[in-house]
């Protein structure tokens, strides 16, 4: 995949999210963490910088600890980055209880949250990919209903 269709795969997904007023910087480029992708919102307006590893796009070679891929994965990936953006105030939710609790209290509440929010999201990007209909399928099933797919 190259750049440019990561780019329109970005722009299709934050429309289809309701993102279409954020402004995104798209890059390819390591991810801090070792991880395949990043979103870093700014704090207080809908912007964002999404960075995308180069071996997720096949540019690089993939780290032997990464799981194979699969044949969605860059649409997974780049919905789940989306919708960290789209969940950011869920995200952000520690905020409110910060300096209320011991602080071991709070570090066992955070990494409980942040694992459970990470897993909602990867279920919710699956399901996404996996049952919007692709533009294929819509040609298909208007075909069928004798229509101009839209």
């Amino acid at each position: 995949m190259t750049a440019k269709q990561l780019e329109s795969l970005v722009r299709l997904w934050q429309e289809r999210l309701g993102l279409g007023g954020w402004r995104l910087v798209v890059e390819v480029e390591t991810p801090d963490g070792g991880n395949a992708a990043t979103a870093s919102p700014t704090r207080y307006s809908d912007e964002a910088r999404l960075r995308f590893a180069p071996w997720l796009l096949g540019k690089a070679e993939r780290p032997a600890e990464v799981l194979p891929a699969h044949d969605d994965e860059v649409e997974v990936v780049v919905v789940h980055e989306l919708l960290h953006l789209a969940l950011r105030d869920l995200d952000r939710g520690h905020e409110i209880i910060e300096g209320h609790l011991h602080r071991d209290v709070e570090a066992v509440f955070l990494a409980g949250q942040n694992a459970a929010l990470e897993r909602s999201i990867e279920r919710l990007s699956l399901a996404l990919v996996r049952s919007w209909p692709t533009s294929v399928d819509a040609q298909r099933v208007a075909s069928a209903y004798g229509r101009d797919p839209e």
